[in-house]
């Protein structure tokens, strides 16, 4: 059994995170309108080694920069599936002046539409967005 995971620690102007294996989260860069892919090098997830070491990493957290974090289930859906950060990014990118949640509202109605009764997998979404 394993598991994977994503943990932050968010402070006045940085963000510190470690991943284990958990599909990166983006953090959206307002002020270059890119998207940087938030992973842990060489981290596998919690369970497949009983020794695993995972580094963290720190990301400057400017105003107005959102970082989203999503399960798989968002991913793998089919409206993300072909090219889910490339999407994800641009759905970002023309919803950055939403505040949060009608941004991660778009996105899960993205993925579930109304016509999906039983999503096949988890579907979290999880969105925060520095305050200029």
């Amino acid at each position: 059994m394993f598991v994977t995971m994503f943990c932050a620690l968010i402070s006045a102007d940085e963000l510190s995170y470690v991943n284990a294996g958990h599909p990166p989260p983006l953090l959206y860069l307002r002020r270059e309108e890119s998207a940087k892919l938030l992973q842990s090098s060489l981290a596998l997830p919690i369970g497949i080694k009983p020794d695993l070491r995972i580094e963290s990493a720190t990301e400057p957290l400017r105003p107005s920069e959102i970082l989203l974090a999503t399960t798989d289930g968002i991913t793998e859906s089919p409206a993300f599936r072909d090219r889910p950060y490339e999407k994800l990014k641009e759905v970002l990118s023309q919803s950055a002046d939403a505040d949060v949640q009608e941004l991660a509202n778009v996105i899960f109605s993205m993925a579930v539409p109304d016509n999906m009764k039983n999503p096949l997998d988890d579907i979290i979404v999880i969105c925060v967005k520095r305050q200029p």
